[in-house]
């Protein structure tokens, strides 16, 4: 089955973490806080996809754009961004300061295989 879902660059990364939540298990799914966080954090890394991995991640992980990030999510404090980033590294999507996720968009498209196997 193929479905076609038309969207922008702004709104992506959010479509796609939701998506892809409800396909993990408990212990590893996103509250809408962490995927706004995460959301943000993707869309950067997506700026920089020119530059390796380890330069990605500095930027990403840098003061400024976490401030930045913050700012954008209602002016959320540094404690709360802290608490959020410290949950998303128990779940293992944040290893120290690498983002340990990515996001296939190639030719300027998602696509999501599902393999199942039923015992």
């Amino acid at each position: 089955m193929v479905i076609n879902i038309p969207t922008t660059y702004d709104k992506v990364f959010k479509q796609y973490l939701t998506l892809v939540n409800g396909l993990l298990s408990k212990e590893k799914r996103l509250t809408n806080i962490e995927i706004d966080v995460l959301d943000k954090m993707l869309y950067v890394n997506n700026l920089y996809l020119h530059l390796p991995k380890d330069k990605r991640d500095i930027i990403i992980f840098h003061k400024n754009t976490h401030d930045k990030i913050r700012e954008s999510l209602l002016n959320m404090s540094y404690s709360s961004f802290s608490n959020i980033l410290g949950r998303l590294r128990k779940k293992g999507i944040i290893d120290g300061r690498s983002l340990k996720i990515n996001v296939p968009i190639i030719d300027g498209k998602i696509k999501l295989e599902f393999n199942i196997d039923i015992s």
